[in-house]
């Protein structure tokens, strides 16, 4: 069972790494600062450095409502991932 919990776990946090990295990239391309953000989003600074550092619970709503403050959107596609490209090999008890 740690397995599968290890999975799941390690498969959250690369979501939310993807996403976060999404926000971050379109905010150095649109030269959109933190400060800047926060305000078009009636939130405080520093939960935007929340978000993005991984410090806060950016629920997909929270991740929807950044991209419309900088007006654009992104899609979430999903993809088979080998396990050759994992960083540690999660299902070697699964199998």
């Amino acid at each position: 069972m740690r397995k599968i919990a290890d999975k799941n776990i390690y498969f959250q946090e690369k979501l939310i790494v993807d996403i976060t990295e999404i926000i971050a990239k379109t905010m150095q391309r649109k030269r959109i600062t933190k400060k800047e953000l926060a305000k078009k989003m009636k939130v405080s600074q520093k939960s935007i450095t929340q978000f993005l550092d991984g410090t806060g619970d950016m629920s997909l709503r929270t991740a929807a409502d950044i991209m419309i403050a900088m007006n654009c959107c992104f899609d979430i596609k999903g993809k088979q991932i080998k396990k050759s490209e994992l960083v540690f090999n999660l299902f070697e008890e699964l199998d």
